[in-house]
């Protein structure tokens, strides 16, 4: 009796069904590719292999066998127009790709990175698509050149930024697809790409709309941070108010490290550079915030080294947010990070570069004199920096900014200077031919000021 072709179907099938459920080796998934033939199958598969990858072996193993990836994509391509293999197969790639360099190339190599950004464009309307593709693109992207070229050629940029406007209202669109941007925006060229896709806007709105939100604050003051590496962008998040709102969200999370640590280098990056910005983040409590959270995170490296970076640029050159940081104690919070974090030579640099700002400008006397009165000995902690990261340009640089900074007319500081050995580091400093020559010409500046001799900074 011959067999219906249903009855064959059926049969195909369920043996597709049950070769999907059996994978456990590389093996398996090829026997099972090549038995699928509906879109079931192929989402069985898939689903298969992301519950797999969460195995970090299992993933190696996966990724390392001879012809898995390319077999897998192309049973992808078959059924491209149907939105739930679109939806299992970024989470299939995002999950193969994570962490792992060698998935990651040969994720790329074999197309992967097309399939996923032409799925994001043909699925749009898909909310479950777009924070799953942003996190396939993150993870195909995370510290990998090529990638990351193949993913703005394939206009990976402008998909990122219309699923976080599309699904705006959506927390986990949001946070993967910041994370997307930080990922991808680490050359300047593709921050500008993001520039003129409107990302800034769309960035500030959508965190307006998920202030309650841990992760999509974190991750929205990470993609702030990088946009505002470029400075057109700065300018305009400055005229966006991210100012104000990451100052905001930084006082309703003030328990989280992770957003204290992401929120300083945030203002940071708006300060740098940015006269405007700066005043903003004075208007906005900026100052308070930054203090706030380096004391109460006070054994974080992140939040030590881009609280400094923070106050340090938030006190350049701007009268008022000096003002306001010396009165909350700021010199008392960057000695305190520089002394519990003495071994790392990005917070002390960075810490000597904030005492030297707060204490710079000859007219600000009175500012070096309250350093001096506090509990913590300024000027003992930055020679003793200086002295412990001798090899450390940036911290004989910035070192001999600070000690310029708290010598310039003020003898209390110098005579404490001169006490913890400050001559000899300056003079150390200048006759070392190791060093850049800017840390030897800011030497030279400060060994005359401790001589009492006024010179121009340069």
């Amino acid at each position: 009796m011959a067999v219906s072709k249903r009855s064959t179907e059926k049969v195909v099938a369920r043996a597709a069904a049950a070769a999907a459920a059996a994978i456990k080796t590389p093996e398996d998934v090829l026997a099972a590719a090549a038995l699928a033939s509906s879109v079931r199958s192929v989402c069985d598969i898939l689903a298969r292999i992301s519950s797999l990858c969460e195995n970090e072996e299992k993933r190696v193993e996966l990724g390392a066998a001879a012809g898995l990836v390319e077999t897998i994509l192309a049973l992808v391509k078959r059924h491209s127009s149907n939105v739930q293999v679109a939806k299992q197969a970024c989470t299939a790639i995002a999950n193969l790709a994570v962490n792992d360099t060698n998935n990651q190339a040969k994720l790329g190599q074999a197309g992967a990175c097309c399939i996923v950004v032409e799925a994001m464009s043909r699925h749009a309307p898909s909310k479950e698509l777009a924070w799953c593709g942003c996190r396939a693109v993150a993870n195909l992207a995370k510290k990998h050149p090529d990638n990351i070229v193949r993913l703005v050629r394939s206009d990976a940029c402008k998909v990122v930024v219309e699923a976080i406007s599309r699904h705006a209202s959506s927390a986990n669109v949001a946070w993967n697809g910041f994370i997307a941007i930080n990922c991808l925006a680490i050359y300047e060229n593709i921050r500008a790409i993001f520039g003129k896709l409107d990302a800034c806007r769309i960035v500030v709105m959508t965190m307006s709309r998920h202030v309650s939100s841990e992760l999509v604050i974190e991750f929205g003051c990470g993609a702030i941070t990088n946009l505002a590496m470029n400075k057109n962008n700065r300018a305009k998040l400055g005229e966006l108010d991210a100012c104000n709102l990451v100052v905001e969200t930084m006082s309703i999370h003030f328990s989280s490290e992770n957003i204290a640590s992401y929120g300083c280098i945030a203002l940071y990056k708006l300060a740098c550079d940015n006269a405007n910005n700066r005043t903003k983040l004075s208007n906005s409590d900026a100052c308070r915030v930054v203090v706030e959270a380096m004391s109460r995170h006070v054994s974080s490296k992140n939040v030590a080294a881009y609280g400094c970076r923070a106050v340090a640029h938030l006190a350049k050159s701007n009268t008022s947010n000096k003002a306001k940081l010396l009165i909350l104690d700021a010199y008392q919070a960057v000695v305190e990070a520089m002394s519990i974090h003495a071994e790392s030579e990005v917070i002390v640099g960075y810490g000597c570069l904030a005492v030297g700002n707060l204490a710079a400008d000859g007219s600000n006397a009175d500012n070096k004199t309250t350093l001096m009165e506090s509990q913590v000995d300024a000027c003992r902690i930055v020679v003793k920096a200086m002295s412990y990261h001798t090899l450390s340009t940036s911290v004989a640089w910035y070192g001999c900014w600070a000690i310029y900074n708290l010598a310039f007319e003020n003898p209390e500081n110098k005579r404490a200077l001169l006490e913890a050995g400050a001559m000899e580091r300056v003079t150390s400093i200048l006759s070392d031919m190791s060093l850049k020559l800017e840390a030897r010409k800011q030497a030279k500046n400060a060994f005359l000021t401790l001589l009492q001799l006024v010179v121009c900074v340069i």
